[in-house]
């Protein structure tokens, strides 16, 4: 018999499913995902967790998109760092394979869609609260899920590169979830 925790963890999943079904209104075309192969997955993935949190989906843009996969490809061919660009134009996510823990695929295949589920993860870190949540929040480590959900952002793309210790990078426009405003 599953555990309670088990139990949980299957409704959040089928909920999420089906509020990613719900919140599709984009077909994200295969040239439109750069190398991000999942590129339809990832936007119903963010938008669906967007959807949790009341705040609008973002659209799937290309540009951003490209600058994603030149910045990933720009830090694989480095070894795979984790540094952000500078200067940052926009809200930038990284992430190495290695980061989070993915139950499947294998880290040398890391995708779009696996870089936003680690990004949301870490909604478990997040003190939803208190009456100043940015302040609050900003030692917690949850930059990343803020950034996925962050209610004024528009618009997203996503990248990813590398075989060794693949990486994956999102852009969002506008950039804020670093100054506090929503």
């Amino acid at each position: 018999m599953p555990s309670a925790m088990g139990r949980l963890r299957a409704a959040t999943l089928a909920v999420l499913t089906l509020v990613c079904a719900l919140a599709s209104e984009t077909t994200v075309k295969a040239d439109e995902g750069g190398k991000c192969s999942d590129a339809q997955e990832t936007y119903d993935t963010a938008n669906g967790y967007r959807s949790l949190h009341g705040a609008p989906p973002m659209a799937w843009s290309i540009s951003l998109a490209a600058s994603s996969q030149a910045y990933a490809e720009t830090l694989a061919a480095q070894g795979c760092p984790l540094i952000h660009a500078k200067p940052l134009a926009f809200g930038e996510n990284l992430m190495q394979a290695s980061m989070y823990v993915i139950s499947s695929p294998k880290p040398n295949n890391l995708r779009c869609a696996d870089a936003v589920n680690g990004w949301y993860s870490q909604v478990m870190f997040y003190n939803f609260t208190t009456p100043t949540p940015y302040w609050t929040n900003k030692g917690r480590g949850v930059f990343h899920f803020s950034q996925v959900v962050w209610r004024s952002s528009t618009a997203f793309g996503c990248g990813v590169a590398g075989q060794e210790m693949p990486v994956a990078s999102i852009d969002v426009w506008p950039p804020q979830n670093k100054t506090g405003s929503h």
